[in-house]
């Protein structure tokens, strides 16, 4: 992995100017979605937006990008069954929401897919934390056979920031 900054913006103002500094998977060149927000800035287009204000936050995100490894490398210690990754994705990014609150589904298509990546990410890489964790970032940032593949990539980063802030993540 290395750290990565991307800008977004657009000529037509459609997009807000916005900088994310995350991580890059070298082996296949996405990124890498954290639950850290550290390093994001959103601006309209209009005078409130702060350059330098942004920039400092991509130094504080190399900062903390680089002061993680050590979590990441404990995540290759954190073994899994696939009991739990299941759990773990129907109570996270493969919940459906309904408009019973007593009622709690799973988006099984979304279940599916993400398990066939689990077991390729687990193949490669043991069935622990870290493959789980690849296994989110591909699905985040492998879009483009998708109809909007920059919102969908967005939702998805969003779903997993949220998933690992969970209790379900910090308890695996």
């Amino acid at each position: 992995m290395k750290f990565r900054v991307s800008f977004f913006n657009s000529y037509d103002g459609s997009w807000s100017f916005s900088q994310l500094a995350n991580g890059l998977r070298l082996w296949c060149l996405n990124g890498c979605t954290t639950a850290d927000t550290v390093a994001r800035s959103k601006y309209k287009h209009t005078t409130s937006i702060n350059v330098e204000g942004s920039a400092a936050k991509v130094v504080a995100g190399l900062d903390h990008f680089m002061s993680r490894k050590e979590v990441w490398q404990s995540w290759m210690q954190i073994k899994l069954e696939q009991e739990q990754v299941e759990n773990f994705f129907k109570k996270t990014v493969c919940k459906s929401f309904t408009r019973q609150r007593a009622v709690t589904k799973t988006n099984e298509k979304q279940l599916e897919n993400l398990l066939k990546i689990w077991s390729e990410e687990k193949a490669g890489l043991g069935s622990n934390k870290w493959a789980l964790y690849n296994c989110l970032t591909y699905w985040a940032t492998h879009t483009n056979e998708l109809r909007s593949p920059e919102i969908a990539r967005y939702n998805r980063e969003i779903s997993i920031a949220n998933a690992m802030k969970s209790t379900q993540w910090e308890t695996l």
